[in-house]
């Protein structure tokens, strides 16, 4: 029960898309490990938990990058409208549909090129935001971020 408890605090930590499938996992593991006891098999609860963070870290990246922000819409380079969680990425490090985490701003997906990363050769990431003042207030930094990958 304490793993289906872990992965619903992750869910709520990184995302639930990431986090019901650890849950799914778990409460998987955990009804698998009651049919094996009931047949008189071992079980190891640690072998099943490292498995399943195993799972989970091999589908993240936590990086450092170039964090700013942009306000002005256009169209972006996969055919959307920029909307909060809208992100532009160097394309040479991270594909287009990329899910990524950034602190102080939220989950975002990379639907559009950043030309000023791509040039610099560095993982920058250009957040989304309705205004000038946010962007003023977001500025430039370097912030630790988590990629998703698929």
């Amino acid at each position: 029960m304490k793993k289906y408890i872990i992965g619903l605090i992750i869910c709520l930590v990184i995302g639930c898309s990431v986090g019901l499938n650890i849950a799914q996992a778990q409460r998987i593991s955990y009804q698998q490990q009651i049919i094996d006891i009931s047949f008189g098999n071992t079980y190891d609860q640690q072998s099943v938990m490292n498995q399943n963070l195993d799972i989970l870290f091999q589908k993240l990246d936590i990086v450092p990058a170039e964090i700013s922000a942009y306000y002005q819409g256009h169209i972006t380079s996969t055919g959307t409208v920029p909307e909060k969680g809208t992100l532009a990425v160097n394309t040479k490090l991270v594909q287009m549909g990329t899910k990524i985490y950034v602190p102080g701003y939220g989950w975002g997906v990379s639907e559009d090129k950043c030309p000023y990363y791509e040039k610099r050769g560095i993982l920058g990431i250009d957040v989304y935001v309705g205004s000038r003042e946010e962007a003023m207030d977001i500025g430039r930094s370097i912030k630790n971020v988590i990629v998703i990958r698929e």
